[in-house]
């Protein structure tokens, strides 16, 4: 059995989350009946976000060391279908005074930042957030008479003083004539 790291249970909560959500109240009226609308019932957002979710932890499952860039896309267009809806609630609400959004809108706006959470602390599971810092290390100079680190642009070697020839890429000692 494969070992589930953080990433995949933060991913895992934020599917929850979405799933939970788009089936919990997305609108409530505050008078009269109380009814609600959930994110599955109307229009067809909720069972987008639904679809989203179902490929998210497919992705999840899958632990393959790329799959952080798809569920940080994936929580890219939850975030943005939940944000709209979100907006609409809120313009339709400030017209009526009678509506407010719903927790289900709420949480499935959380477990879409939780799903970009998710990608970002896959993607250092994976050892990609050091790419950068080693990236670096590749281009650190080198002096070749005493293999001691130097600063792009030296003329010396601070450590033992040779001579570099600033005409080839890496700091060579400049040839005595």
């Amino acid at each position: 059995m494969t070992e589930r790291t953080p990433g995949f249970y933060v991913g895992a909560g934020s599917v929850a989350g979405l799933v939970i959500g788009s089936f919990g109240p997305w609108a409530k009226v505050t008078v009269f009946s109380g009814a609600s609308i959930s994110g599955v019932d109307g229009s067809n957002d909720g069972w987008v976000i639904l679809g989203l979710a179902a490929i998210a932890a497919m992705a999840l499952l899958r632990q393959a060391s790329g799959n952080w860039r798809g569920i940080g896309v994936l929580g890219v267009l939850a975030f943005a279908l939940a944000l709209y809806d979100r907006s609409h609630v809120q313009h339709v609400a400030g017209k009526s005074g009678i509506i407010t959004i719903g927790w289900g809108l709420n949480l499935v706006l959380a477990g879409s930042i939780g799903l970009l959470i998710a990608a970002y602390v896959l993607r250092g599971e994976n050892g990609e957030l050091d790419d950068d810092v080693n990236d670096a290390d590749e281009y650190e100079l080198h002096c070749t008479a005493c293999e001691k680190p130097t600063t792009a642009g030296d003329r010396f070697c601070p450590h033992c003083g040779a001579e570099f020839d600033l005409s080839s890429e890496a700091p060579t000692p400049a040839e005595s004539t």
